[in-house]
């Protein structure tokens, strides 16, 4: 099975094709790779999950590199991994070319040839064909995307990672609305901006919500913690959480997302890792508008942009916007005040909706009750919005104590 794909990136040859022969970041371009880690300086192992319809696949392999020709900038990778659950194996190789139109443009050119045995091969040349044809160019995609982001704010201004949006009725941030900082250390995602909501919650498929302040010592005792979601506005430094901290912005208008960025700290020392955009007016429903707001708000941070749908019935439309590049996933985020049984049957529903349409893009889910974590993980959601965790009663009575004194007590 072939397929080709092709892309042009605003960035110069010798930079594209050096990040090619990186394959941590080759592999953290690719939707469903996770967990890749060194064997030697040429090879490398890890996890490919992907869904095929309803059947979640998940391959374990490795990554070779064959052949390197630096002059030419041609790179051939071998690509292995089986299934042992579903019985089944994959085997290809990708051929990576950069061909150089100027000083500050290439051409990536990728020419997969993969081979499928076993029970995986039963489910059809089409179907694994068109699996085949989305991988691929989700990876074109997210590998001109994430060059980009790596690429200094400068750079970012002058070149975004994607063309504006035609016919867009939205301003241009103005120069004052740089890419923000970056994270303070120590957060996961201080050096490189994630690429999908899959590496953006690698510690834990939880996400935690932040209204303020105090919850984030409270999101500290959230089991399988991956991330915190800034559900309000910034709550100023990390503090001892060390997780990416997702800030949700409402807009429907390119001012308005502007305000909200500034609103939750960006440009700033204390920026979030990452960005929700939650369309609001006139932007719901109109794919137009939300791609350009994703866009924009990928300019001005420089990190990485999840859409956000906050009806069950708004988010196959939302999953599509996102999948065409404008963003690295999606959300599907009701409002507190469903009914948590009714809201984890609309949460299932929802994500049900994006895997069946072939949509392999991360899904975050939100908010589910604990014992309805698993329902909603299950129908193949990346990652679920839940309440923060307890504070544990000795850490609470420690931070009451100064007011629980009295005065006569504190001075003494």
């Amino acid at each position: 099975m072939i397929v080709d794909r092709s892309i042009k990136i605003a960035a110069s040859a010798e930079e594209t094709f050096r990040r090619c022969l990186d394959i941590a970041f080759v592999g953290a371009c690719l939707p469903g790779a996770q967990d890749i880690r060194e064997d030697t300086p040429d090879s490398y192992r890890g996890v490919f999950a992907i869904r095929i319809g309803p059947v979640a696949v998940s391959l374990q392999g490795t990554v070779r590199v064959l052949e390197t020709d630096v002059a030419g900038r041609v790179a051939v990778l071998r690509l292995e991994g089986s299934d042992r659950r579903i019985g089944g194996d994959v085997a290809g190789d990708m051929r990576i070319e950069v061909v150089e139109h100027s000083e500050t443009e290439c051409r990536l050119d990728v020419h997969t040839d993969v081979t499928i045995s076993g029970k995986l091969g039963q489910f059809g040349r089409a179907v694994i064909v068109k699996k085949a044809d989305q991988i691929t160019e989700a990876f074109v995609q997210e590998f001109s995307r994430q060059l980009a982001a790596v690429r200094t704010p400068a750079d970012l201004v002058a070149a975004p990672s994607a063309p504006a949006a035609p016919q867009s009725t939205l301003p241009t941030p103005p120069a004052a609305a740089a890419p923000a900082a970056a994270a303070p250390a120590g957060l996961a995602l201080a050096s490189t901006p994630a690429q999908s909501l899959a590496a953006l919650v690698r510690r834990g498929r939880r996400i935690a919500v932040a209204a303020h302040r105090d919850d984030l010592a409270r999101a500290a005792g959230t089991p399988d913690l991956g991330a915190v979601w800034l559900s309000a506005g910034p709550v100023g430094a990390p503090g001892g959480i060390a997780v990416p901290r997702v800030a949700a912005v409402h807009a429907g208008r390119g001012d308005e997302l502007l305000a909200a960025l500034g609103a939750a700290g960006v440009p700033g020392a204390h920026a979030p890792d990452a960005v929700a955009v939650v369309p609001r007016g006139a932007a719901v429903g109109d794919p137009e508008v939300m791609a350009a707001l994703c866009r924009q708000a990928t300019t001005v941070t420089g990190r990485p942009v999840l859409l956000v749908a906050a009806a069950p019935w708004s988010a196959l439309l939302c999953a599509r916007v996102a999948s065409t590049g404008v963003a690295h996933g999606v959300g599907v985020v009701l409002d507190r005040g469903v009914a948590p049984e009714i809201g984890a049957a609309l949460l299932v529903h929802a994500v049900h909706e994006i895997r069946d349409a072939g949509l392999e893009l991360p899904v975050l889910a939100g908010l589910v009750a604990p014992r309805d974590v698993p329902v909603v993980l299950r129908a193949g959601a990346d990652g679920v919005l839940v309440a923060p965790g307890r504070v544990p009663v000795s850490t609470s009575l420690r931070r009451r104590l100064p007011l629980l004194r009295p005065a006569s007590m504190a001075r003494n």
